[in-house]
């Protein structure tokens, strides 16, 4: 009976690695499509309209592209089966 329990444990915790590798990448994918979002804005097409808002976009585009390193790099030191996605 214990061994039942402690298979369970074990095949759970193993879901858990799986269900955590992905998490990591859907966050770094997030980051780099906030970054792409405004990067678009920035375009010629974009909506940016004034110097002001072109700034405040190019802030956003080094702060999501930051957050993207910093968290692909960080996972990457975490979890030796991290595929890095930069």
């Amino acid at each position: 009976m214990h061994w039942l329990h402690a298979q369970a444990q074990k095949m759970r915790w193993h879901e858990q690695c799986i269900i955590v590798r992905y998490e990591m990448q859907r966050t770094v994918c997030f980051f780099l499509h906030k970054s792409n979002y405004w990067t678009q804005v920035l375009s010629p097409g974009g909506r940016e309209s004034s110097p002001g808002a072109a700034a405040y976009a190019h802030r956003k585009v080094a702060m999501w592209g930051a957050l993207a390193h910093y968290a692909d790099q960080s996972f990457k030191n975490v979890n030796i089966n991290y595929k890095s996605l930069l």
